[in-house]
C-alpha cells in the first residue's frame, strides 16, 4: 500500500502549464478611456479622505456634546495639559 502511494505521488502527471500572455498585451477596444483606472483610483482616495474627515468631525462633535468628556477636557485644561499643544488634535 505504501509502495502504491509513493508511486502515485511521484508518477502523477504534471499540472498543465499556465497560459502565456501575448507579447503585445491585451488590446483594448476602440473608445475605451485609458485613464479610467486612474480616475477610479483617485475617486476612491477622495471617498476615503471624505470618510476620514467625517469620522473626525463626528468624534469632535461627540466630545463637545458628551458631558463626561467635556468635564475631562476642562480638568485637563486646568492642569495645563493643552498649554503647548493644539487642543483640536485631541
Amino acid at each position: 500500500m505504501f509502495k502504491r502511494s509513493v508511486s502515485r505521488l511521484f508518477c502523477a502527471p504534471a499540472p498543465a502549464p499556465a497560459p502565456r500572455k501575448q507579447p503585445g498585451g491585451r488590446i483594448q477596444p476602440i473608445g475605451v478611456n485609458l485613464n479610467q483606472s486612474v480616475k477610479k483610483q483617485l475617486n476612491h482616495l477622495e471617498v476615503l479622505e471624505r470618510i476620514k474627515k467625517q469620522r473626525k468631525e463626528q468624534k469632535n462633535n461627540r466630545n463637545q456634546v458628551d458631558p463626561i468628556i467635556a468635564k475631562a477636557y476642562e480638568e485637563l485644561e486646568e492642569e495645563g495639559f493643552f498649554d503647548d499643544k493644539n487642543r483640536e488634535d485631541y
